[in-house]
């Protein structure tokens, strides 16, 4: 693995850190600290920590999964969107940073591609001449494991920090800090980076705790990472494995998911509808039935089959859209309040599963560390679930306005929460329906100016929900509160365009998208139509309709991804139409009781 003339080249180094402490007297000298960043095959790197207790992590950019792309934004400090992939090479700031802090780094690139861009990454920009007196030593390469536990830690004139990252085809990589001879510790997982998720590192991190083990404090503006500490665990290899195994399981299924759900969602809602028009009532309620299962349960079983192949999966979304068409077609309360009570039961699971350290609510979320829904649009359809929920389900069940309120509030911080959904535009839209939901019910009636007031409302959760994640510098909605409060209202329109942008690229890559978005304008439309001019059913229906309807249109509209958030949320309201209608089609003239019944 390593040459002989690589050996001889890192043993020199090593013999050059230990003189540096030499030319003048000891006495008079502070002690450098020293560390050895290395780099080495996934495989090697397990087999190093198989026998050394350390703390070890998962290295995961958010913004990729090149395990070349890691490395290089070591030495950046912060992302640099769009300037790697566009061919020009950034400045690396790591190493003059360390350069100014007088660390000496010997650089040793090795045969391997990956040692090349480590050595670059912690290089300064420009020549510096070696301080007599550094502080610290840095030497950095691509080494195997037997080397560094015969040379390297054998070798070495005193303590040193090893920091090894365990490179595949692919991220997350493993990432492991000891300090020789990398004994004597209990087993620890890596903790306290901006991921805010056990185990989950980024390449910032990495950076910023190399500068700290180094004695150098880099600027907060310009490094956004966190300096790593650990908590103890029994096995720490262990866990860090069966994280990884996870998040390459369910990284397999791509969008087949939200694609699937969303499709046999909308297929249902049309057979309900035709159906429903040639007479067939039960036979349209179980359709309609159908799919509100196939969105709220296929959705949710789907996310915790413990297989990495969608149409296993998908099996499961199948299985669901069936039990649903079974469930006896009886239009009480005591229906709409299961469905509502499945929207509550799946809110308080994406709550309580954080709370477990490195749990995540429902699939795990690979190429973004964040505890947040961002996952090929899937996500989003979660966040939906509960939304949709909520509006139009708690209405139909019965809720008041107050009812409402006090279960809206809970519901928002579970969205939009950083360590829980951080879906800081999926809060706006939900506070906007929950409000319009609120007001209509407070004057019994449907009103368009109703709008406003839950514009302001919404507007309102949204800065809150921003300002919750501000202190996250590559969340989404930390990088979006940044831009808006140094870009002003520019920024902010900028914000909302860039949505639209995205979410009409999304539907002209999508399968029919074209078609399916006419269909759900169309149907927005007319459901709105419906609940605001309809002289007939009960107010808790039409309620139902209309804030569900405005709510979906606007998550359509606004949130990214939003295809696969507005369709759920505009299904629902288009089930809660379907069967309010088969009970006006069953007794013409003759309201449904209070609750939709």
């Amino acid at each position: 693995m390593v040459s002989a003339r690589a050996a001889r080249r890192a043993t020199a180094l090593l013999a050059a850190a230990a003189a540096v402490l030499v030319p003048r007297p000891a006495a008079a000298l502070p002690t450098p600290k020293q560390v050895v960043l290395v780099a080495m095959p996934e495989a090697e790197a397990r087999a190093f920590f198989a026998g050394r207790p350390a703390q070890l992590g998962l290295g995961v950019f958010p913004e990729s999964r090149d395990p070349i792309r890691f490395v290089r934004e070591i030495g950046y400090g912060a992302p640099h969107g769009g300037t790697i992939s566009s061919g020009e090479e950034p400045v690396a700031r790591l190493g003059d940073v360390l350069a100014g802090g007088g660390v000496s780094v010997g650089g040793y690139g090795g045969p391997s591609r990956v040692g090349r861009e480590l050595s670059r990454a912690v290089q300064p920009s420009r020549p510096v001449s070696a301080p007599d007196a550094p502080t610290g030593i840095l030497l950095v390469g691509w080494f195997d494991r037997a080397f560094v536990a015969e040379k390297l830690l054998a070798g070495s004139p005193s303590s040193v920090d090893i920091v090894v990252l365990g490179v595949g085809a692919r991220t997350p990589l493993l990432v492991g800090i000891c300090r020789s001879p990398c004994r004597g510790e209990s087993s620890r997982v890596l903790t306290g980076g901006i991921a805010r998720r056990p185990a989950i590192v980024t390449p910032y991190d990495v950076g910023v705790t190399l500068a700290r083990l180094l004695g150098v404090s880099p600027p907060s503006e310009r490094f956004i990472g966190k300096k790593l500490g650990s908590d103890p665990s029994p096995d720490a290899l262990a866990r860090v494995s069966s994280l990884e195994r996870r998040l390459v399981r369910d990284a397999s299924v791509g969008a087949s998911a939200a694609a699937t759900i969303v499709v046999l969602t909308i297929a249902m809602l049309i057979v309900s509808f035709l159906l429903l028009q040639a007479g067939r009532r039960d036979l349209a309620v179980r359709a309609a039935q159908a799919s509100w299962s196939t969105s709220a349960i296929g959705s949710m079983v789907y996310a915790f089959v413990p297989s990495g192949r969608g149409e296993v999966r998908v099996i499961a979304v199948v299985a669901a859209l069936v039990l649903g068409a079974a469930f006896p077609p009886r239009l009480s309360a005591r229906t709409y309040r299961v469905f509502f009570g499945v929207a509550v039961a799946t809110a308080l699971l994406f709550a309580v599963a954080p709370m477990n350290p490195g749990g995540e609510p429902g699939i795990s979320l690979w190429g973004n560390p964040l505890v947040s829904w961002r996952f090929f649009g899937f996500q989003n359809v979660q966040a939906a679930l509960v939304a949709s929920g909520v509006v139009v389900w708690g209405m139909l069940s019965g809720l008041g306005a107050g009812a409402l309120v006090g279960v809206a509030i809970p519901t928002a911080l579970v969205i939009a929460a950083p360590t829980i959904g951080a879906n800081y535009v999926g809060v706006l839209t939900f506070s906007f329906g929950a409000s319009l939901a609120a007001l209509a019910l407070r004057r019994r009636a449907v009103r368009l100016l109703h709008i406003v007031a839950a514009g302001v409302v919404a507007c309102g959760a949204f800065l809150l929900a921003l300002l919750a994640d501000v202190g996250s510098p590559v969340s989404h909605g930390g990088r979006a509160a940044k831009r808006i409060s140094e870009g002003g209202i520019s920024a902010a329109w900028e914000f909302v365009w860039g949505r639209l942008r995205l979410n009409v690229h999304l539907v002209r890559g999508f399968f029919g998208g074209a078609i399916l978005l006419a269909m759900m304008l169309i149907a927005a439309a007319l459901l709105i139509r419906w609940s605001v001019r309809v002289g007939e059913g009960p107010v808790s229906a039409r309620v139902a309709v209309w804030a569900g309807a405005a709510m979906g249109l606007t998550s359509l509209v606004l949130e990214d991804s939003g295809f696969y958030s507005g369709a759920p949320i505009l299904c629902a309201a288009g089930v809660a139409w379907l069967m309010t209608a088969a009970v006006l089609k069953e007794s013409p003239g003759v309201p449904p009781p209070p609750g939709g019944g």
